[in-house]
């Protein structure tokens, strides 16, 4: 996990200030992304898009609106963030200083 996050901050120190960093948290499964057709069908809902020039302030909030979600969508997801210690990727990008996990959230419509 230090290593992913060690290599990020490689690229972000080369390209910044020229990188925008968007996540879409569109209806979300452990396995969409690994199982192809046969992947269950996601339980968590579409959230929406994010954007931020700031790539660990992107990750804390995407993390917080999937825990913020009812326990039916978010269970599995959290269960597989927290098995592989995913959380640790921000704590430790937050230590190198690849960016803050502090954020102000603009919903535009």
């Amino acid at each position: 996990m230090e290593n992913m996050v060690e290599s990020a901050k490689a690229t972000v120190d080369h390209f910044a200030p020229h990188i925008v960093y968007i996540n879409v948290l569109s209806p979300m499964s452990v396995n969409c992304d690994r199982v192809g057709t046969g992947a269950e069908a996601p339980k968590a809902k579409d959230i929406g898009i994010l954007a931020s020039k700031d790539i660990l302030a992107i990750d804390q909030i995407s993390i917080d609106m999937v825990y913020e979600l009812p326990e039916k969508e978010s269970h599995a997801l959290k269960e597989c963030i927290e098995s592989r210690e995913g959380l640790h990727q921000l704590e430790y990008g937050a230590e190198i200083g690849i960016g803050t996990r502090k954020y102000k959230l603009t919903e535009i419509k």
